[in-house]
């Protein structure tokens, strides 16, 4: 399904593959963590011996869990069960055609882009984050580059953080003759916005590892830092909210624009 690429990948979650393929993200990003707990939070071992999983909190993959084994404990997954999945298109931005990992523990949401396909999900939220970004989606016209798809990343974990009741998870069990895993979302409601969370979020996943965002219309990069410090900085839409295709990734020593079209 993976090797047949955007199309291939699209098709099988029409026609009901939506569920494993949550399963699969789910395992990788239950592995990425749990391999944490080998990892000091310092190669200095004078700094302590505390490893990067002991700041975790354990019991927020509980429903990942859960959803991840299926396959052996026999539970079914009720479709208001998954979270949210996006499949979108990718170009290279430039670049040949590669693999992009990331994520983010405390909203579970998560990104992988292999050739001409990305996904992005909110593993526990009942597509509830999907829902909220759908607006926003329906503007993108073309295929992406792996930026835009990190921006992609960056709003829905975003407005994970902003959605004001949490889906419940339970599961029924009947006597041993059946398990589902069901969901209860809630509204849809999103709290106020922070900006300011955006933006550290943009920076970190979006404009860090050396990536200028040039030829965007700034007096300086001073300002450009401080708009995207702000969550005021986009690569996936221009000043007038169109979809910026073509966009292209620029190095510190490379003048090609990242967003140019």
């Amino acid at each position: 399904m993976v090797e047949g690429g955007y199309e291939s990948v699209v098709e099988f979650v029409r026609h009901g593959g939506g569920l494993w393929l949550a399963t699969w993200l789910g395992l990788i990003f239950f592995k990425m963590h749990l391999r944490d707990n080998a990892f000091r939070h310092s190669l200095d071992a004078r700094e302590g011996v505390e490893k990067i999983g002991d700041a975790y909190e354990w019991g927020l993959l509980h429903h990942v869990h859960t959803v991840i084994r299926h396959f052996y404990t026999k539970c079914e997954v009720s479709p208001e069960a998954i979270g949210s999945l996006i499949v979108l298109p990718l170009h290279g931005g430039g670049l040949p055609p590669a693999f992009d990992y990331a994520d983010n523990f405390p909203t579970q949401a998560q990104l992988i882009g292999m050739g001409d396909f990305g996904v992005v999900s909110v593993l526990d939220d009942s597509s509830a984050a999907a829902s909220c970004y759908y607006d926003i989606l329906k503007k993108i016209d073309g295929s992406l580059s792996p930026l835009q798809l990190r921006e992609v990343f960056v709003e829905v974990a975003w407005l994970r953080i902003h959605l004001k009741d949490r889906t419940r998870f339970h599961t029924l069990w009947d006597r041993g003759t059946k398990c589902e895993i069901i969901a209860e979302r809630g509204s849809l409601v999103l709290l106020p916005l922070d900006f300011f969370i955006r933006g550290k979020m943009f920076h970190h996943y979006v404009g860090g590892n050396g990536v200028k965002i040039l030829n965007s219309g700034f007096a300086s990069s001073e300002e450009a830092d401080r708009l995207m410090l702000e969550g005021r900085t986009s690569v996936l839409f221009d000043a007038e909210g169109y979809f910026i295709k073509d966009s292209k990734i620029s190095f510190p020593d490379d003048e090609s624009p990242i967003a140019g079209r």
